[in-house]
């Protein structure tokens, strides 16, 4: 007997007759990011630490997601580094006396949500 298996929406039968997985059909809400729930994103920077004389110095941030499946974060418009949707970390960042921005963005199921950009010096 054959029987056609609904998984996730789609599915089709094999040349056996088997029931086999394509790809799933996952319906979201329309939210911030268009497809999925609104990727919402908290974000606490602190001043930049130089030690005297020193080309780099640290910043330590924080942040918290609700909706992401994790965070770009990027420095002066620098390569992304992806992290997990909630946690923290020091970034190193020049110690030049300019000022320097931090960007971070949710990542979800619909694509990137609004970065939140922080300034330091």
């Amino acid at each position: 007997m054959r029987a056609d298996v609904a998984v996730g929406g789609r599915s089709r039968l094999d040349d056996r007759g088997q029931g086999v997985q394509t790809t799933p059909q996952v319906r979201h809400p329309a939210g911030e990011d268009g497809v999925g729930e609104a990727l919402e994103l908290a974000v606490e920077v602190e001043d930049v630490e130089c030690e005297d004389g020193a080309a780099t110095g640290t910043v330590f941030i924080e942040w918290e997601t609700r909706n992401a499946t994790g965070v770009d974060i990027v420095v002066d418009s620098g390569d992304p580094a992806v992290a997990e949707p909630s946690g923290a970390l020091t970034l190193a960042v020049p110690c030049d006396g300019s000022e320097h921005e931090i960007a971070i963005t949710p990542l979800g199921a619909g694509g990137p949500g609004k970065p939140e950009v922080r300034t330091v010096s």
